[in-house]
C-alpha cells in the first residue's frame, strides 16, 4: 500500500492572517462568525466582512479581528494605549463580562466592517456604528438596573 504524503496544515489564525495580509489595501474578506461572544452585534453563523486596518486609525468602539495564540477573535476595542509602533489594545466581547488579555498591533488581523443579517448588510465600522453600540449598551445597562430595583415589573406583575 502506498503511503500518503504528509501535509502540514497551518492553524486557522495564521491562514486568516495570511489571507488578509495578501489583500489589496481596499480588499475585504468575508467569512462566517462562530460563537456568541459578540452577541447581539454579531451572532453565530452570520457572515462578517473584514478589511485591513492601519493601527493609527483604531478607535475605541471598533471591532477588530485579532490572533490570540492559535485562535481568531472578533471583539470590541475598549482601551487603546501607546503609539502605532508600541500599540496595546484591550478588547472585550459585547456578551462578555470581562476584557480579554491585551493584544499588540502585531496581533491585529483586520477591522470588522459589516455583518450580514437576514439579507441586510449592517455597517459595524464608523462613527454611526459606534454610536449605535453606545446607545444599545446604555439601554441594556438601564434595563438591568430596572430589573434589579423592581424585578416584578419585568415579570408582568406591575403595580
Amino acid at each position: 500500500m502506498d503511503q500518503l504524503p504528509s501535509v502540514t496544515v497551518a492553524p486557522f489564525a495564521r491562514v486568516v492572517t495570511d489571507l488578509v495580509a495578501a489583500l489589496p489595501a481596499d480588499g475585504r474578506l468575508r467569512f462566517r462568525a462562530d460563537g456568541g461572544s459578540m452577541r447581539p452585534t454579531i451572532r453565530s453563523g452570520e457572515m462578517i466582512t473584514v478589511g485591513g486596518v492601519d493601527p493609527r486609525t483604531i478607535a475605541i468602539g471598533d471591532i477588530l479581528l485579532v490572533r490570540v495564540a492559535d485562535r481568531v477573535l472578533a471583539h470590541r476595542v475598549i482601551v487603546r494605549a501607546g503609539r502605532a509602533d508600541d500599540l496595546w489594545i484591550l478588547l472585550q466581547g459585547d456578551a462578555m463580562s470581562a476584557a480579554d488579555a491585551p493584544v499588540s498591533a502585531a496581533d491585529i488581523i483586520g477591522r470588522v466592517l459589516a455583518v450580514e443579517r437576514r439579507g441586510r448588510t449592517i455597517a459595524l465600522y464608523g462613527r454611526a456604528a459606534r454610536m449605535r453600540h453606545t446607545l444599545r449598551a446604555a439601554l441594556s445597562r438601564a434595563r438591568a438596573r430596572v430589573m434589579l430595583v423592581s424585578p416584578h415589573v419585568s415579570a408582568g406583575q406591575g403595580a
